[in-house]
Protein backbone atom coordinates (compact mmCIF):
# COMPACT_ATOMS: atom_id res chain seq x y z
CA UNK A 1 0.00 0.00 0.00
CA UNK A 2 1.45 3.64 -1.12
CA UNK A 3 2.50 5.79 2.02
CA UNK A 4 0.31 8.18 1.31
CA UNK A 5 -2.88 5.90 1.94
CA UNK A 6 -4.28 4.19 5.04
CA UNK A 7 -5.70 0.67 5.78
CA UNK A 8 -8.88 1.75 7.96
CA UNK A 9 -9.83 -1.91 7.89
CA UNK A 10 -6.97 -4.00 10.22
CA UNK A 11 -4.97 -3.48 12.67
CA UNK A 12 -5.36 -0.03 15.80
CA UNK A 13 -8.20 2.51 15.42
CA UNK A 14 -6.98 5.28 17.14
CA UNK A 15 -3.66 5.74 15.42
CA UNK A 16 -4.55 5.58 12.10
CA UNK A 17 -7.19 7.77 13.15
CA UNK A 18 -5.37 10.69 14.38
CA UNK A 19 -3.00 9.76 11.10
CA UNK A 20 -5.95 10.41 9.37
CA UNK A 21 -7.58 13.64 11.29
CA UNK A 22 -4.53 15.37 12.36
CA UNK A 23 -3.40 16.56 8.52
CA UNK A 24 -7.43 17.12 7.55
CA UNK A 25 -7.66 19.08 10.50
CA UNK A 26 -4.38 21.11 9.25
CA UNK A 27 -5.67 21.24 5.84
CA UNK A 28 -8.56 22.67 7.32
CA UNK A 29 -6.93 24.70 9.12
CA UNK A 30 -5.09 26.47 6.43
CA UNK A 31 -7.95 27.25 4.74
CA UNK A 32 -9.97 28.65 7.22
CA UNK A 33 -6.55 30.91 7.60
CA UNK A 34 -6.91 31.83 4.26
CA UNK A 35 -10.83 32.65 4.62
CA UNK A 36 -10.05 34.89 7.89
CA UNK A 37 -7.23 36.77 5.81
CA UNK A 38 -10.30 37.88 3.78
CA UNK A 39 -11.66 39.16 7.10
CA UNK A 40 -8.56 41.06 8.25
CA UNK A 41 -7.68 42.29 5.70
CA UNK A 42 -11.38 43.95 4.62
CA UNK A 43 -12.02 44.75 8.62
CA UNK A 44 -8.63 45.89 9.38
CA UNK A 45 -8.02 48.02 5.98
CA UNK A 46 -11.18 48.78 4.96
CA UNK A 47 -13.58 48.81 8.13
CA UNK A 48 -16.60 47.65 9.79
CA UNK A 49 -18.61 48.23 6.22
CA UNK A 50 -16.28 45.88 4.26
CA UNK A 51 -16.03 43.33 6.65
CA UNK A 52 -19.79 43.35 7.22
CA UNK A 53 -20.03 42.87 3.13
CA UNK A 54 -17.77 40.39 3.44
CA UNK A 55 -19.01 38.03 6.53
CA UNK A 56 -23.03 38.86 5.44
CA UNK A 57 -22.04 36.89 2.46
CA UNK A 58 -20.97 33.50 3.86
CA UNK A 59 -24.46 31.92 5.07
CA UNK A 60 -25.67 32.97 1.59
CA UNK A 61 -22.80 30.99 -0.52
CA UNK A 62 -23.05 27.81 1.87
CA UNK A 63 -26.37 27.73 0.76
CA UNK A 64 -25.63 27.66 -2.71
CA UNK A 65 -22.46 25.03 -2.55
CA UNK A 66 -23.49 22.83 0.54
CA UNK A 67 -25.79 20.64 -1.77
CA UNK A 68 -22.63 19.85 -4.22
CA UNK A 69 -20.38 19.54 -1.14
CA UNK A 70 -22.72 17.06 0.27
CA UNK A 71 -22.54 15.10 -3.07
CA UNK A 72 -18.92 15.09 -2.79
CA UNK A 73 -19.32 13.66 0.14
CA UNK A 74 -21.18 11.19 -1.28
CA UNK A 75 -18.07 10.51 -3.97
CA UNK A 76 -15.92 10.20 -1.21
CA UNK A 77 -18.03 7.52 0.54
CA UNK A 78 -19.09 5.76 -2.80
CA UNK A 79 -15.15 5.30 -3.57
CA UNK A 80 -14.51 4.43 0.08
CA UNK A 81 -16.83 1.20 0.05
CA UNK A 82 -15.53 0.27 -3.18
CA UNK A 83 -11.96 0.26 -1.70
CA UNK A 84 -12.76 -1.63 1.20
CA UNK A 85 -15.01 -4.72 -1.63
CA UNK A 86 -11.76 -4.40 -3.86
CA UNK A 87 -13.92 -3.37 -6.77
CA UNK A 88 -10.74 -1.84 -8.35
CA UNK A 89 -13.07 -0.70 -11.48
CA UNK A 90 -15.65 0.92 -10.22
CA UNK A 91 -14.17 2.80 -7.92
CA UNK A 92 -12.10 4.25 -10.92
CA UNK A 93 -15.70 4.85 -12.48
CA UNK A 94 -16.70 6.55 -9.37
CA UNK A 95 -13.49 8.79 -9.73
CA UNK A 96 -14.34 9.92 -12.82
CA UNK A 97 -17.53 10.51 -12.70
CA UNK A 98 -17.04 12.28 -9.47
CA UNK A 99 -14.82 15.29 -11.15
CA UNK A 100 -16.85 15.27 -14.13
CA UNK A 101 -20.00 16.30 -12.38
CA UNK A 102 -17.75 18.48 -10.31
CA UNK A 103 -16.82 20.44 -13.11
CA UNK A 104 -20.27 20.98 -14.94
CA UNK A 105 -21.97 22.21 -11.44
CA UNK A 106 -19.63 24.66 -10.99
CA UNK A 107 -20.75 26.12 -14.66
CA UNK A 108 -24.45 25.84 -13.25
CA UNK A 109 -23.21 28.01 -9.87
CA UNK A 110 -21.22 30.62 -11.76
CA UNK A 111 -24.74 31.47 -13.69
CA UNK A 112 -26.69 31.06 -9.96
CA UNK A 113 -24.44 33.06 -8.13
CA UNK A 114 -24.74 36.31 -10.66
CA UNK A 115 -28.38 36.01 -10.73
CA UNK A 116 -29.91 35.41 -7.18
CA UNK A 117 -26.39 37.26 -5.39
CA UNK A 118 -28.50 40.46 -5.03
CA UNK A 119 -32.17 38.90 -4.16
CA UNK A 120 -30.97 36.83 -1.50
CA UNK A 121 -29.30 39.50 -0.06
CA UNK A 122 -32.25 41.60 0.18
CA UNK A 123 -34.48 38.87 1.12
CA UNK A 124 -31.82 38.88 4.38
CA UNK A 125 -32.35 42.69 4.80
CA UNK A 126 -29.16 43.41 4.40
CA UNK A 127 -28.16 47.03 4.68
CA UNK A 128 -28.01 49.74 1.74
CA UNK A 129 -24.72 50.76 2.50
CA UNK A 130 -23.28 46.90 2.69
CA UNK A 131 -25.45 44.86 -0.49
CA UNK A 132 -23.67 46.50 -3.41
CA UNK A 133 -20.29 45.37 -2.10
CA UNK A 134 -21.51 42.06 -0.77
CA UNK A 135 -23.24 41.40 -4.20
CA UNK A 136 -20.15 42.15 -6.41
CA UNK A 137 -18.08 39.89 -3.54
CA UNK A 138 -20.62 36.87 -4.12
CA UNK A 139 -20.53 37.23 -7.84
CA UNK A 140 -16.74 37.18 -8.34
CA UNK A 141 -16.51 34.56 -5.41
CA UNK A 142 -18.94 32.04 -7.58
CA UNK A 143 -16.97 32.69 -10.63
CA UNK A 144 -14.16 30.09 -8.91
CA UNK A 145 -16.95 27.16 -8.47
CA UNK A 146 -15.55 24.97 -11.03
CA UNK A 147 -12.24 24.98 -9.59
CA UNK A 148 -13.56 24.85 -6.43
CA UNK A 149 -15.62 21.59 -6.91
CA UNK A 150 -13.22 20.11 -8.55
CA UNK A 151 -11.04 20.75 -5.50
CA UNK A 152 -13.70 19.46 -3.02
CA UNK A 153 -14.59 16.26 -5.18
CA UNK A 154 -10.95 15.51 -5.54
CA UNK A 155 -9.81 15.99 -1.95
CA UNK A 156 -13.00 13.35 -0.88
CA UNK A 157 -11.33 11.16 -2.92
CA UNK A 158 -7.98 11.35 -1.60
CA UNK A 159 -9.37 11.53 1.66
CA UNK A 160 -11.56 8.25 0.87
CA UNK A 161 -8.14 6.26 -0.23
CA UNK A 162 -6.79 7.48 3.50
CA UNK A 163 -4.57 10.09 1.64
CA UNK A 164 -4.70 12.87 3.67
CA UNK A 165 -1.52 14.48 3.89
CA UNK A 166 -1.38 15.72 0.57
CA UNK A 167 -4.80 17.93 0.25
CA UNK A 168 -2.92 19.75 3.33
CA UNK A 169 0.16 20.16 1.03
CA UNK A 170 -2.24 21.61 -1.31
CA UNK A 171 -3.71 23.95 0.89
CA UNK A 172 -0.51 25.32 2.05
CA UNK A 173 0.09 26.45 -1.53
CA UNK A 174 -3.07 27.79 -2.60
CA UNK A 175 -3.31 30.08 1.57
CA UNK A 176 -0.05 31.40 0.93
CA UNK A 177 -1.24 32.34 -2.78
CA UNK A 178 -4.23 33.90 -1.08
CA UNK A 179 -3.05 35.86 1.09
CA UNK A 180 -0.25 37.30 -0.59
CA UNK A 181 -3.05 38.35 -3.41
CA UNK A 182 -5.40 39.98 -0.43
CA UNK A 183 -2.73 42.26 0.83
CA UNK A 184 -1.72 42.98 -2.97
CA UNK A 185 -5.58 43.84 -3.69
CA UNK A 186 -6.59 45.46 -1.24
CA UNK A 187 -3.99 47.92 -0.11
CA UNK A 188 -1.95 48.06 -3.09
CA UNK A 189 -5.00 48.03 -5.57
CA UNK A 190 -7.34 49.10 -3.14
CA UNK A 191 -10.16 47.21 -4.83
CA UNK A 192 -11.68 46.42 -1.08
CA UNK A 193 -13.82 43.51 -1.24
CA UNK A 194 -13.50 42.98 -4.75
CA UNK A 195 -9.90 42.24 -4.61
CA UNK A 196 -10.76 39.58 -1.36
CA UNK A 197 -13.16 37.49 -3.88
CA UNK A 198 -10.16 38.03 -6.40
CA UNK A 199 -7.83 36.70 -4.35
CA UNK A 200 -9.88 34.01 -3.27
CA UNK A 201 -10.74 32.87 -6.81
CA UNK A 202 -7.18 32.65 -7.93
CA UNK A 203 -6.49 30.33 -4.51
CA UNK A 204 -8.93 28.51 -5.65
CA UNK A 205 -7.73 27.90 -9.37
CA UNK A 206 -4.43 26.52 -7.07
CA UNK A 207 -5.89 24.28 -5.46
CA UNK A 208 -8.09 22.32 -8.32
CA UNK A 209 -4.78 22.40 -10.47
CA UNK A 210 -2.93 20.35 -7.81
CA UNK A 211 -5.32 18.20 -7.18
CA UNK A 212 -5.96 17.39 -10.87
CA UNK A 213 -2.20 17.00 -11.42
CA UNK A 214 -1.86 13.97 -8.26
CA UNK A 215 -5.08 12.22 -9.55
CA UNK A 216 -3.97 12.52 -13.26
CA UNK A 217 -0.08 12.38 -13.05
CA UNK A 218 0.45 8.88 -15.04
CA UNK A 219 2.98 7.71 -12.39
CA UNK A 220 1.16 8.74 -9.89
CA UNK A 221 -1.28 6.46 -6.92
CA UNK A 222 -4.43 7.09 -9.17
CA UNK A 223 -3.50 7.58 -12.72
CA UNK A 224 -6.75 9.11 -14.35
CA UNK A 225 -6.45 9.51 -17.70
CA UNK A 226 -8.34 12.40 -19.50
CA UNK A 227 -9.17 11.09 -22.58
CA UNK A 228 -10.55 8.05 -21.05
CA UNK A 229 -12.49 9.62 -18.69
CA UNK A 230 -16.29 8.60 -18.77
CA UNK A 231 -19.42 9.52 -16.77
CA UNK A 232 -20.99 6.33 -15.15
CA UNK A 233 -24.69 6.46 -14.64
CA UNK A 234 -24.63 3.39 -12.03
CA UNK A 235 -21.49 5.32 -10.07
CA UNK A 236 -23.72 8.67 -10.38
CA UNK A 237 -26.69 7.56 -9.22
CA UNK A 238 -25.00 5.74 -5.91
CA UNK A 239 -23.17 9.23 -5.11
CA UNK A 240 -26.55 11.01 -5.76
CA UNK A 241 -27.97 8.51 -3.38
CA UNK A 242 -25.56 8.71 -0.39
CA UNK A 243 -24.81 12.75 -1.18
CA UNK A 244 -28.03 14.67 -2.06
CA UNK A 245 -29.34 13.80 1.10
CA UNK A 246 -26.59 14.80 3.27
CA UNK A 247 -26.30 18.12 0.75
CA UNK A 248 -30.33 18.52 1.68
CA UNK A 249 -29.11 18.09 5.23
CA UNK A 250 -26.42 20.90 4.25
CA UNK A 251 -29.15 23.09 2.86
CA UNK A 252 -31.45 22.34 6.05
CA UNK A 253 -29.50 23.09 8.22
CA UNK A 254 -28.20 26.37 7.05
CA UNK A 255 -31.86 27.77 6.14
CA UNK A 256 -32.31 27.95 9.45
CA UNK A 257 -28.49 30.44 9.48
CA UNK A 258 -29.93 32.10 6.95
CA UNK A 259 -32.92 33.17 9.09
CA UNK A 260 -30.20 34.22 11.96
CA UNK A 261 -27.79 36.22 9.57
CA UNK A 262 -30.90 38.03 8.72
CA UNK A 263 -31.62 39.14 12.08
CA UNK A 264 -28.38 39.91 12.87
CA UNK A 265 -28.57 42.04 9.20
CA UNK A 266 -31.70 43.70 11.06
CA UNK A 267 -29.91 44.73 14.19
CA UNK A 268 -27.33 46.83 11.97
CA UNK A 269 -23.64 46.95 10.65
CA UNK A 270 -22.39 46.92 14.08
CA UNK A 271 -23.77 43.80 14.83
CA UNK A 272 -22.80 42.23 11.34
CA UNK A 273 -19.13 43.34 12.29
CA UNK A 274 -19.34 41.60 14.93
CA UNK A 275 -21.08 38.13 13.77
CA UNK A 276 -18.37 38.45 11.24
CA UNK A 277 -15.67 37.93 13.63
CA UNK A 278 -17.03 35.97 15.71
CA UNK A 279 -17.83 33.44 12.93
CA UNK A 280 -14.33 33.60 11.57
CA UNK A 281 -13.24 32.25 15.19
CA UNK A 282 -16.11 29.80 15.01
CA UNK A 283 -15.31 28.29 12.14
CA UNK A 284 -11.70 27.46 13.23
CA UNK A 285 -13.08 25.94 16.37
CA UNK A 286 -15.26 23.97 14.05
CA UNK A 287 -12.20 22.41 12.67
CA UNK A 288 -11.48 19.51 15.22
CA UNK A 289 -15.37 18.40 15.14
CA UNK A 290 -15.09 18.16 11.14
CA UNK A 291 -11.58 16.54 10.98
CA UNK A 292 -12.95 13.44 13.37
CA UNK A 293 -15.77 13.69 11.66
CA UNK A 294 -14.24 13.30 7.92
CA UNK A 295 -12.02 10.59 9.51
CA UNK A 296 -15.69 8.63 10.86
CA UNK A 297 -16.68 8.72 7.84
CA UNK A 298 -14.13 7.25 5.56
CA UNK A 299 -13.49 4.88 8.87
CA UNK A 300 -17.09 3.36 8.13
CA UNK A 301 -17.56 3.50 5.17
CA UNK A 302 -14.41 1.25 4.27
CA UNK A 303 -15.10 -1.58 7.45
CA UNK A 304 -18.99 -1.51 6.05
CA UNK A 305 -17.55 -2.16 2.67
CA UNK A 306 -15.29 -4.98 3.83
CA UNK A 307 -18.17 -5.97 6.14
CA UNK A 308 -16.05 -5.27 9.68
CA UNK A 309 -18.80 -4.15 11.73
CA UNK A 310 -17.48 -4.43 15.31
CA UNK A 311 -14.84 -1.74 14.19
CA UNK A 312 -17.73 0.77 13.89
CA UNK A 313 -18.38 1.51 17.71
CA UNK A 314 -14.51 1.81 18.06
CA UNK A 315 -14.63 4.11 15.19
CA UNK A 316 -17.56 5.80 16.76
CA UNK A 317 -16.31 7.10 20.65
CA UNK A 318 -12.67 7.36 19.46
CA UNK A 319 -13.90 10.03 16.83
CA UNK A 320 -16.62 12.04 19.59
CA UNK A 321 -13.62 11.67 22.36
CA UNK A 322 -10.83 13.33 19.89
CA UNK A 323 -13.13 15.93 18.43
CA UNK A 324 -15.16 17.50 21.53
CA UNK A 325 -11.16 17.60 23.34
CA UNK A 326 -9.97 19.25 19.97
CA UNK A 327 -12.66 21.99 19.90
CA UNK A 328 -13.36 22.51 23.64
CA UNK A 329 -9.62 23.50 23.63
CA UNK A 330 -9.63 25.76 20.81
CA UNK A 331 -12.71 27.26 22.28
CA UNK A 332 -11.74 27.78 25.38
CA UNK A 333 -8.84 29.64 24.52
CA UNK A 334 -10.91 32.00 22.13
CA UNK A 335 -13.30 32.91 24.68
CA UNK A 336 -10.71 33.28 27.38
CA UNK A 337 -8.81 35.65 24.92
CA UNK A 338 -11.53 37.48 23.22
CA UNK A 339 -11.03 40.94 22.88
CA UNK A 340 -7.40 40.43 21.52
CA UNK A 341 -8.83 37.77 18.90
CA UNK A 342 -11.62 40.22 18.04
CA UNK A 343 -9.84 42.56 17.63
CA UNK A 344 -7.54 41.14 14.49
CA UNK A 345 -10.68 41.85 12.54
CA UNK A 346 -11.66 45.22 13.76
CA UNK A 347 -10.13 48.95 12.53
CA UNK A 348 -12.22 51.35 14.80
CA UNK A 349 -11.11 52.26 18.08
CA UNK A 350 -12.32 53.28 20.85
CA UNK A 351 -16.45 52.38 21.55
CA UNK A 352 -16.87 51.50 17.99
CA UNK A 353 -14.64 48.73 18.67
CA UNK A 354 -16.07 48.15 22.37
CA UNK A 355 -19.19 48.18 20.69
CA UNK A 356 -18.02 45.39 17.64
CA UNK A 357 -16.42 43.33 20.26
CA UNK A 358 -19.77 43.25 22.45
CA UNK A 359 -21.33 42.35 19.46
CA UNK A 360 -19.62 39.50 19.00
CA UNK A 361 -19.18 37.75 22.08
CA UNK A 362 -22.53 36.20 22.25
CA UNK A 363 -21.83 34.00 19.18
CA UNK A 364 -18.26 33.07 20.30
CA UNK A 365 -19.27 32.05 23.94
CA UNK A 366 -22.92 30.21 23.15
CA UNK A 367 -21.15 28.54 19.80
CA UNK A 368 -18.22 27.37 21.45
CA UNK A 369 -19.81 26.33 24.49
CA UNK A 370 -22.13 24.28 21.58
CA UNK A 371 -19.29 22.52 20.36
CA UNK A 372 -19.52 19.70 23.33
CA UNK A 373 -23.01 18.85 22.04
CA UNK A 374 -22.09 18.95 18.37
CA UNK A 375 -19.15 17.13 18.56
CA UNK A 376 -21.35 13.69 19.42
CA UNK A 377 -23.90 14.99 16.82
CA UNK A 378 -21.78 15.45 13.91
CA UNK A 379 -19.31 12.17 14.11
CA UNK A 380 -23.12 10.08 14.41
CA UNK A 381 -24.61 11.81 11.71
CA UNK A 382 -21.05 11.07 9.83
CA UNK A 383 -21.39 7.52 10.68
CA UNK A 384 -24.61 7.06 9.56
CA UNK A 385 -23.42 8.64 6.07
CA UNK A 386 -20.34 6.25 6.05
CA UNK A 387 -22.89 3.19 6.18
CA UNK A 388 -24.89 4.43 3.44
CA UNK A 389 -27.62 5.67 5.83
CA UNK A 390 -27.32 9.15 4.65
CA UNK A 391 -31.39 9.80 4.51
CA UNK A 392 -32.04 9.55 8.21
CA UNK A 393 -29.47 11.96 9.46
CA UNK A 394 -30.91 14.18 7.12
CA UNK A 395 -34.15 14.07 8.69
CA UNK A 396 -33.28 14.10 11.82
CA UNK A 397 -31.40 17.28 11.48
CA UNK A 398 -34.40 18.76 9.52
CA UNK A 399 -36.74 18.30 12.53
CA UNK A 400 -33.56 18.51 15.63
CA UNK A 401 -31.56 20.74 13.98
CA UNK A 402 -33.46 23.77 11.86
CA UNK A 403 -37.31 23.09 13.23
CA UNK A 404 -35.38 23.52 16.62
CA UNK A 405 -33.54 26.34 15.59
CA UNK A 406 -36.54 28.15 13.81
CA UNK A 407 -38.96 27.55 16.57
CA UNK A 408 -36.68 29.21 19.15
CA UNK A 409 -35.67 32.21 16.37
CA UNK A 410 -39.68 32.76 16.41
CA UNK A 411 -41.05 31.90 19.68
CA UNK A 412 -38.12 32.41 22.11
CA UNK A 413 -36.19 35.22 20.40
CA UNK A 414 -38.68 37.75 19.12
CA UNK A 415 -39.86 37.68 22.58
CA UNK A 416 -36.37 39.19 24.16
CA UNK A 417 -34.41 40.43 20.96
CA UNK A 418 -30.98 39.69 22.34
CA UNK A 419 -27.77 38.06 20.70
CA UNK A 420 -27.21 36.33 23.34
CA UNK A 421 -30.51 34.93 23.57
CA UNK A 422 -30.49 34.05 19.41
CA UNK A 423 -26.94 31.95 19.79
CA UNK A 424 -28.47 30.00 23.01
CA UNK A 425 -30.29 28.30 20.38
CA UNK A 426 -27.59 26.56 18.86
CA UNK A 427 -26.67 24.40 21.96
CA UNK A 428 -30.39 23.40 22.06
CA UNK A 429 -30.68 22.50 18.57
CA UNK A 430 -27.53 20.10 18.79
CA UNK A 431 -28.78 18.71 22.03
CA UNK A 432 -31.53 17.45 20.85
CA UNK A 433 -30.43 16.37 17.58
CA UNK A 434 -27.53 14.39 19.16
CA UNK A 435 -29.60 11.93 21.12
CA UNK A 436 -31.95 11.66 17.39
CA UNK A 437 -28.69 10.29 16.22
CA UNK A 438 -27.70 8.07 18.50
CA UNK A 439 -30.92 6.57 18.75
CA UNK A 440 -30.73 6.03 14.94
CA UNK A 441 -27.58 4.44 14.89
CA UNK A 442 -28.07 1.84 17.84
CA UNK A 443 -31.20 0.74 15.54
CA UNK A 444 -28.80 0.35 12.57
CA UNK A 445 -25.75 -1.13 14.30
CA UNK A 446 -28.22 -3.93 16.13
CA UNK A 447 -30.50 -4.66 13.07
CA UNK A 448 -28.09 -3.75 9.62
CA UNK A 449 -24.62 -4.19 10.88
CA UNK A 450 -24.82 -6.69 12.99
CA UNK A 451 -21.66 -8.91 14.80
CA UNK A 452 -23.41 -12.15 13.12
CA UNK A 453 -23.49 -10.53 9.45
CA UNK A 454 -20.01 -10.01 10.23
CA UNK A 455 -18.83 -13.67 11.31
CA UNK A 456 -21.61 -15.33 8.36
CA UNK A 457 -19.05 -13.14 5.86
CA UNK A 458 -15.83 -14.27 7.35
CA UNK A 459 -16.93 -17.89 7.18
CA UNK A 460 -18.14 -17.27 3.30
CA UNK A 461 -14.31 -15.69 2.79
CA UNK A 462 -12.98 -18.69 4.81
CA UNK A 463 -14.68 -21.40 3.04
CA UNK A 464 -13.66 -19.71 -0.55
CA UNK A 465 -10.02 -19.73 0.55
CA UNK A 466 -10.01 -23.19 1.74
CA UNK A 467 -12.01 -24.09 -1.75
CA UNK A 468 -9.00 -22.14 -4.16
CA UNK A 469 -6.72 -23.91 -1.65
CA UNK A 470 -8.07 -27.54 -2.71
CA UNK A 471 -8.54 -26.98 -6.18
CA UNK A 472 -4.83 -25.54 -6.54
CA UNK A 473 -3.48 -28.79 -4.94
Amino acid sequence: MSKNKINMTEGAIFSKLLRFAIPVFLTNLLQQLYNVADTVVVGKFDGKVALAAVGSTSTLTNLLLLMFTGIASGAGVAVAQHIGAQQEERKRKAMETSLIFAFLSGLVLIVAGYFFSKPLLRFMECPESVIDPATLYMRIYFAGAPASLVYNFGSCILRAHGDTKRPMFILTIAGITNILLNLFFVIVCKLSVAGVALATVASQLVTAVCVCVLLFHPRGDYRLRMAQMRFSGKEMFLILKIGIPVGINGILFNVANVIIQREVNILGDVAMAGNAAASALDRITHLGIVSFSQAAISFSGQNVGAKKYRRLDTILWQSIVSAAAVSGVISLVFVCFNEPFLSLFIKETGEARTAIVAAALPKLVMVGVGYLLLAPEDVLSSMLKGMGKSTTPVVINAVCVTGVRLLWVYLVFFRFKNLWVLFAGYPVSWLVSCIGQFIAYRIYRRTTFTNAMEDAHAREIAAEQSGTVKAQS
